[in-house]
């Protein structure tokens, strides 16, 4: 059965360096408004941040090479966990 490249990109999902590039706008508009920080809630950015995964690592390098500081934020509360990736400038 042919597949297209198109189509194979689309099911492998982004690269690390895709998942940079989308959100790159979201740091440019937190900056406008003032902060120092974003938290990245989306399920790249926790599950692959919780497990430390090869992407993951490939995502945080990229960011830290432009001079951003990134870092895993988990607490366990009593009733739920909170976890996320925060970028800071």
């Amino acid at each position: 059965m042919k597949i297209t490249a198109a189509e194979a990109r689309e099911l492998a999902g982004p690269t690390p360096q895709e998942r940079v590039e989308l959100i790159y706008q979201m740091i440019r508009e937190a900056a406008c408004a003032g902060k120092r920080k974003l938290p990245l809630h989306d399920d790249f950015w926790v599950r692959e941040g919780y497990s430390n995964t090869e992407a993951y690592k490939k995502a945080k390098a990229i960011l830290e090479s432009d001079g951003y500081k990134v870092s895993f934020y988990y607490n366990a509360g009593s009733i739920a966990v909170d976890m996320y990736t925060v970028v800071e400038w």
